[in-house]
């Protein structure tokens, strides 16, 4: 088996450098941007727990606001995973057809297409048509957005990934007005 391997090593041995030197190349620049500290962290680790805090003030209140990525390339890998899972057990989505799928996952406009969110009396009970965007431009309007995380991939931002989140603060009455 080792021998093998040799063998299709030695064959194709422009190939086997050539992806070395891309390995090598993505290596040097992802340590360029990674941080680094002098000094290891001492801190304890700390846990965040998101709650609901009646009774606190708004600068006392922070939330964490999750939400689906439903517009760019992203929506086709989700797409086909709902697919495969449908396959299985029913699996209960607004289905996108095509010229909707070209819409929002090429052309990022979610709302050329009737669905649950772009109605005047959205009930927003689906997935399908939903824009992080708009969220994102109303929380603007009301709060501080600390953070925002993509997640899995951060650094690809709403290009492959499913979902956003907003890392919030309410504004105090003095802010705000």
């Amino acid at each position: 088996m080792i021998r093998g391997l040799v063998l299709l090593s030695m064959k194709f041995r422009v190939l086997v450098v050539g992806a070395a030197v891309l390995v090598l190349g993505l290596g040097i620049t992802q340590v360029r941007n990674a941080s680094v500290d002098v000094l290891p962290e001492f801190a304890p680790p700390q846990v965040e727990i998101q709650t609901i805090a009646l009774g606190n003030s708004s600068t006392e209140v922070e939330e964490l606001i999750t939400v689906p990525i439903e517009v760019g390339p992203s929506l086709v890998g989700k797409q086909v995973g709902r697919y495969l899972a449908g396959l299985r057990r029913p699996y209960g989505y607004e289905r996108y057809r095509l010229p909707e799928l070209f819409s929002a996952a090429v052309l990022w406009n979610a709302r050329a297409f009737a669905s649950s969110h772009t109605q005047l009396d959205a009930t927003g009970t689906g997935h399908k048509g939903f824009d992080f965007r708009d969220i994102e431009r109303a929380l603007r309007q009301r709060m501080d957005i600390e953070r925002t995380v993509f997640s899995p991939f951060p650094p690809l931002g709403p290009l492959l990934n499913s979902t956003v989140m907003w890392r919030c603060r309410t504004r105090s009455a003095a802010a705000a007005a």
